[in-house]
């Protein structure tokens, strides 16, 4: 045998070595705690932490950390007598969107860990976060009864989180840190948001903006030929003269009417209101200004004297209560009976409510 053909041979050998050790590996996944302190070797084997029966979620409660101090704050909520109606403790007035809860509680179904600690120290415990915990989730259902993870720190290691069952301690796990994530959501995405009519174009009347000192009048003018041209609307100012407002504007309002819709919700805190434009008397909730609605309805009925199909109308008008504005000039509004501040769509509101003829003008 020659040398080279000898140092091949060596080589293969110390492949073949190298393989069999990273095998070894993979079936004996080492973990590091926080500190990157070398842990108990588990297998790398699938757990189920937690299994929720998602038909009977009645219970969630989760600690959710607050954006604006960095405080935590504990979300409670539960299903009503109905078992359909999710209810916020803190405001049960407050409407959720419809099995919202339910479907984000079920996130937690199946879920599972890849690694799995046993007996870890005390001093394993302190550096998983266990020793002074502050993020905590609670699911309760017909068939599971109460579970909850507590969870401790995240390990940039491992992409994961150590989180613990029903406080026990004696077996930690490592979880996606996309359950964690989720957790970050504000009460705010749950809320319910109120729709507003369908107004079709040939149904549009005017809008009224009062803010006790100023009264701006936006009247719909109806196109002589409806199947060719759109209408067009006409501002007054505290009982003057209508006038025209420029097209690019008037378009992007009567999209605004047609389509008329809350955003977002902004806050769900009584304590916030002043800080959006609203005030809370004994009255209820005032903003700085109302804005009226007024719209109708039509509807086809026969007219037995002629025997033919005729158009009857009816009137109709809602206020929405508008505090501030935002860095986009989107009205702040307060939906009535509750204490909560939404974000109302557009900013075409603003500019006729606001805006010179000349300002109006000059937008594109």
């Amino acid at each position: 045998m020659d040398k080279k053909t000898l140092r091949i041979l060596i080589l293969l050998a110390v492949l073949a070595l190298l393989c069999v050790g990273l095998a070894a590996v993979a079936v004996v996944n080492s973990i590091r705690d926080a500190e990157g302190d070398e842990l108990e070797t588990t297998e790398s084997n699938e757990v189920i932490v937690m299994s929720v029966d998602e038909a009977s979620i009645y219970y969630f409660n989760y600690t959710h950390d607050n954006d604006e101090d960095g405080t935590a704050e504990e979300l409670e909520f539960s299903v009503g007598s109905d078992n359909l109606t999710w209810y916020w403790h803190e405001n049960t007035k407050i409407k959720l969107r419809e099995g919202i809860i339910a479907t984000f509680a079920s996130n937690l179904n199946q879920l599972t860990s890849t690694q799995v600690i046993k007996n870890p120290t005390d001093k394993q415990l302190k550096n998983f976060g266990f020793d002074a915990p502050t993020k905590y989730v609670t699911v309760r259902d017909n068939v599971n009864g109460e579970q909850t993870l507590t969870f401790g720190v995240y390990n940039s290691y491992n992409s994961c989180h150590y989180v613990c069952l029903n406080g026990d301690t004696k077996t930690v796990y490592l979880i996606s840190s996309d359950v964690f994530t989720g957790l970050e959501t504000a009460v705010e995405s749950f809320v319910y948001l109120d729709t507003f009519p369908e107004i079709a174009e040939d149904c549009m009347v005017s809008l009224v903006y009062n803010d006790g000192e100023r009264e701006v009048v936006c009247q719909f003018i109806q196109p002589e030929d409806e199947s060719t041209v759109s209408g067009t609307w006409h501002r007054s100012i505290d009982g003057g003269e209508f006038t025209e407002i420029p097209s690019a504007v008037s378009t992007a309002l009567t999209k605004l009417v047609s389509g008329m819709e809350y955003l977002s919700c902004v806050s769900v805190y009584e304590s916030k209101l002043s800080e959006y434009g609203f005030e809370k008397t004994d009255d209820g909730i005032v903003g700085e200004a109302t804005m009226t609605v007024n719209y109708r309805t039509k509807t086809r009925v026969l007219d037995e004297a002629t025997n033919e199909i005729v158009i009857e109308w009816e009137d109709h008008s809602f206020d929405i209560s508008l505090g501030g504005l935002n860095d986009y000039n989107y009205y702040y509004a307060n939906p009535e009976g509750m204490s909560i501040t939404v974000l109302l769509g557009g900013s075409a509101y603003y500019k006729v409510f606001n805006m010179t003829d000349a300002e109006l003008a000059a937008e594109k």
